[in-house]
């Protein structure tokens, strides 16, 4: 059963590593809630009920934003899309800074 891993040749052995670190890293932000959570109950004074919708809904946006992403993939590109949503993603956290002040 164990001998899957060793009858792989290097480029298989690389792309498992890849896929796995991927994976991992992906498992990372989920469990990051778990450690946050208490932080953000505290600082915004949120119940608990509060606490576990903001994260269900996340956990839920973030699925959808996933499959969005796919299918857009799929038809105009990985790297077209990578490019969009960064650029979103940094107009958004942008517009959420507010106002610069002057230097």
């Amino acid at each position: 059963m164990a001998n899957w891993f060793t009858s792989m040749n290097v480029r298989e052995r690389r792309t498992f590593w890849a896929c796995f670190t991927g994976w991992a890293l992906d498992a990372m932000d989920v469990q990051l809630y778990a450690v946050v959570m208490p932080t953000l109950i505290g600082l915004w004074a949120m119940s608990q009920t509060q606490a576990g919708t903001l994260a269900t809904a996340a956990l839920l946006f973030s699925s959808a934003g996933g499959w969005i992403a796919g299918i857009l993939a799929d038809r105009y590109g990985r790297v077209a899309v990578l490019c969009c949503s960064r650029a979103v993603s940094r107009g958004l956290a942008s517009a959420a800074s507010g106002p610069r002040a002057p230097c």
